[in-house]
C-alpha cells in the first residue's frame, strides 16, 4: 500500500496538475515503502511508474518512427528500460543502506540526501548516456507545482538545487513525524520551522502586469506540409493573417510554432512577395533549412515580407532528431521521412522587433534540456515548441515547465506552441495572446488569466 500511494501521489499531479499538493506526500510513502517491500516489488514499481509516466513519449516515438509496429516499439522499449533501470538502481542502493542501520535519524538523513541527488541528477545528467550532459524537468515533483506559481515562489530567491533540497528536507520531516512517539514532539516543532519560510515567500510574491507590447503579438498555430510550394504556403499564411488582422488590427507581430512549415522551402526565400505590404509587419515562422547535406530546425523572421534573421536550433533530442547509440537503427526508424537535425554551432542570437521587444529565441529541446540559460541577455525568452506530437496532459506539462523556468531563471517568457500560447512574467503570472479563430479556446493561458482576474 505504501508503494501504491507513492505511485498515486507522484503520478496523479502530472496528469491532473490541480492535485499538485500530493507531491509533498510522494517521498513520505516511498520512504516507508522501500523499507517494507522486497527488491522484486521495487523493480515492479519502477517499471509501472516508468510505463505510465512515459506514455506520451512512447506515443510520440511510435508516431515519428517508420516500419512495422515491432520496429516502432524499439525506441520506447529501450527508453523505458533505461528509465526504469535508473529508478530501480537508485531504490535498490537506497534500500541496502537503510537496512544497514537501525538509527532512524541516520536513515532519514541518508534518505534526504539520496532523494535530493537522484532528483537533481534527473535535471542535470539524466540524458548523459545519449551523448550530452543534460537532463529534463519532466520527472521533477516541483513541475506540477507550477500549476500554482506561488508554490514555486522560493525559486525567485533561492537556487533551484537548494529549493529541491529544501523540498526533500520538508518531506523527510513529515516522515520523521510518523516514525516514533517521541519524534512527534520534535516534528511538531521542526516541520513548521522548515516550511514557514516557503509559505512566507509564497505570500510575498509580487504582483505584476503584462507588458503593453503583448497586445501587438499574435499566434498562428498553422502546420504546412513540406509538399507546399513557396507560393502556396504564402497564400495560406496570408489568408490566416488577414483573419487575425480583422479581429485585432493592432497586431504587429505574429509567431508560428516550431516546424510549422515542414521542408526547406524558406531556405532560399529572401522575400515573401505575398506579405510585402501586409498590415501585420513582422512574421516569425518555425521551419527548416537545408545547406548541402546539413538539415537545421530554424526560426525565420520576415519584416514586410523581407527576410531579416534566421535562428538555428542548437540542440537535437536523442533518437527522433539525432542518431543515438546505433546510428544505422536510428536512420531506419526515424530518418526515412526526414533527415536528422544538425545542432547549430552558431551563438544564440537576439531578435529585436521594432516597437515591441527584444527576444532571445529557444526552440523546444533547446529550452527543455537546458537547466541554465546559455545567453547572458536580460531579454524576454521566446520559446517555440511542437506540442502536437504529445497527449493533452503532456502539452500542459510543457507549459508548466516553461512557467517553472521563467520563475527559476527570473526571465519573462513568451511561449508559442500549437495548442497553447501565451506569456509568463518572471514570477510565473500568465497572460494569453491573440490567436486565430480556428484555434481551440480554453487553453492553459486562458484559464490562468481567468483565474488571476478572479
Amino acid at each position: 500500500m505504501y508503494l501504491f500511494f507513492a505511485a498515486i501521489s507522484y503520478l496523479l499531479p502530472f496528469f491532473l496538475p490541480s492535485t499538485w499538493p500530493l507531491e509533498w506526500l510522494f517521498p513520505v510513502f516511498l520512504f516507508f515503502g522501500i523499507q517494507k517491500n522486497s527488491t522484486f516489488s521495487l523493480s515492479i514499481w519502477s517499471s509501472i511508474i516508468t510505463a505510465i509516466h512515459l506514455l506520451p513519449i512512447y506515443g510520440a516515438l511510435i508516431t515519428m518512427a517508420s516500419g512495422p509496429l515491432w520496429m516502432k516499439l524499439i525506441g520506447p522499449w529501450f527508453f523505458s528500460a533505461y528509465v526504469s533501470g535508473s529508478f530501480f538502481i537508485w531504490l535498490f542502493i537506497t534500500k541496502l543502506f537503510l537496512k544497514q542501520t537501525a538509527n532512524i535519524n541516520a536513515r532519514l538523513v541518508f534518505w534526504t540526501i539520496s532523494l535530493w541527488l537522484f532528483l537533481l541528477s534527473l535535471e542535470l545528467i539524466f540524458l548523459c548516456p545519449f551523448g550530452q550532459m543534460e537532463g529534463v524537468p519532466f520527472f521533477s515533483p516541483l513541475l506540477p507545482m507550477a500549476y500554482e506559481p506561488r508554490a514555486l515562489a522560493p525559486l525567485s530567491y533561492v537556487p533551484y538545487s537548494l529549493v529541491l533540497l529544501w523540498y526533500c528536507i520538508i518531506t523527510s520531516l513529515i516522515s520523521f513525524y510518523f516514525t516514533q512517539a517521541h519524534a512527534k514532539r520534535v516534528g511538531i516543532i521542526a516541520f513548521p520551522l522548515a516550511i514557514a519560510p516557503w509559505i512566507l515567500f509564497s505570500l510575498n510574491q509580487p504582483e505584476s502586469k503584462p507588458p503593453a507590447w503583448l497586445s501587438k503579438v499574435g499566434h498562428l498555430p498553422l502546420s504546412l506540409p513540406g509538399s507546399f510550394s513557396l507560393n502556396t504556403g504564402q497564400v495560406v499564411i496570408y489568408h490566416e493573417l488577414d483573419q487575425l488582422y480583422k479581429k485585432l488590427p493592432q497586431l504587429k507581430l505574429v509567431i508560428m510554432p516550431e516546424s510549422s512549415w515542414n521542408g526547406s522551402a524558406l531556405s532560399n526565400a529572401p522575400t515573401l512577395d505575398w506579405l510585402k505590404n501586409h498590415s501585420i509587419e513582422n512574421l516569425i515562422i518555425g521551419s527548416f533549412a537545408q545547406e548541402k547535406n546539413r538539415y537545421y530546425n530554424c526560426l525565420y523572421w520576415y519584416h514586410n515580407g523581407l527576410f531579416l534573421q534566421r535562428y538555428d536550433k542548437r540542440h537535437a533530442i536523442p533518437f527522433a532528431e539525432r542518431a543515438t547509440l546505433n546510428e544505422r537503427l536510428c536512420d531506419q526508424l526515424y530518418f526515412q521521412k526526414s533527415a536528422a537535425i544538425c545542432r547549430s554551432e552558431k551563438p544564440r542570437i537576439q531578435l529585436t522587433i521594432p516597437d515591441i521587444d527584444s527576444f532571445t529565441p529557444y526552440i523546444c529541446s533547446d529550452f527543455y534540456c537546458t537547466h541554465w540559460p546559455d545567453d547572458s541577455t536580460p531579454n524576454t525568452l521566446m520559446v517555440t515548441a511542437n506540442d502536437s506530437w504529445f497527449m493533452p496532459h503532456f502539452q500542459i506539462l510543457m507549459v508548466l515547465a516553461a512557467r517553472l523556468r521563467a520563475i527559476q531563471w527570473k526571465r519573462p517568457l513568451l511561449y508559442i506552441a500549437y495548442y497553447h500560447a501565451g506569456y509568463f512574467d518572471a514570477y510565473g503570472h500568465g497572460t494569453s495572446i491573440a490567436t486565430t479563430s480556428s484555434f481551440k479556446s480554453g487553453t492553459f493561458f486562458d484559464k490562468v488569466q481567468k483565474k488571476d482576474n478572479l
